[in-house]
């Protein structure tokens, strides 16, 4: 039985030719059906570009070519890692197969590159290569008090862990905000009085186009009325609305 086995993984790979494809997989912090989970820093800070993962007979068959990573707050960052896999291609099937399985948008990837584990989902393999471009949106931010008003300021920048920019502020908007907001204090709740603010911010930001949309590197969708989120050094944007595409 043991001889049946290994001589059907012997045909299975011999009888497939082996192609070397770039995919790109979405960093997960526990298993892959967690994947919404925010990874930790530790996930990823000792990946490194050209670090290489081995099969069982020791031969190379995933090699780092790009890490992305961007803080989200504390511990946590939204991680991506660019491969080069060694796949071969199911005819029949039409898709990519790596270690007997599926490689294919959507589905969970395990790999080990010396004593770091890489789990996540594929969101790109083949052809199918993430291209970043620039893009202008208009986001606002409703009722603030103006000591966080005060922190918008054109030239704030967000970057990911090589410095590079991929949201940059160059025009800020304050309009008057009327609204009364409801605090909760000892279980009674109570009317402030204090007059708020509404902020609208000009911001350049790196986008790509999937599936018949356009998305910043997080994934939120540029639409108008869509929130979107930014990590700048001294505030953060939860709560963003996006009230114009530019270009």
């Amino acid at each position: 039985m043991i001889l049946m086995v290994i001589g059907f993984f012997l045909i299975q790979k011999i009888s497939k030719k082996n192609i070397w494809v770039d995919a790109r997989v979405q960093i997960s912090s526990i298993h892959w059906a967690n994947s919404n989970l925010v990874p930790p820093y530790w996930l990823v800070e000792d990946l490194k570009v050209g670090m290489v993962a081995y099969n069982s007979f020791g031969e190379e068959i995933a090699i780092i070519d790009n890490v992305d990573v961007f803080s989200v707050g504390g511990v946590n960052n939204h991680a991506w890692v660019d491969l080069k896999l060694k796949v071969s291609y199911d005819e029949k099937k039409k898709v990519h197969l790596f270690n007997f399985q599926a490689a294919q948008v959507g589905k969970p990837l395990d790999l080990t590159f010396g004593s770091n584990n890489v789990s996540g989902l594929v969101v790109s393999i083949g052809d199918d290569k993430r291209e970043y471009q620039n893009k202008t949106i208009k986001v606002r931010m409703r009722a603030l008090e103006d000591f966080i008003v005060d922190q918008f300021v054109v030239g704030l920048e967000m970057k990911d862990s090589k410095g590079r920019v991929i949201a940059k502020v160059n025009e800020v908007e304050v309009k008057p905000n009327n609204l009364n907001k409801v605090v909760f204090f000892n279980d009674e709740m109570y009317l402030t009085s204090n007059k708020f603010k509404d902020v609208i911010i000009t911001v350049d930001i790196k986008s790509f186009f999937i599936m018949e949309e356009w998305r910043f590197i997080d994934q939120s969708v540029l639409k108008i009325g869509e929130d979107i989120w930014f990590q700048f050094p001294n505030i953060v944007v939860k709560s963003g609305t996006i009230v114009e595409i530019i270009e």
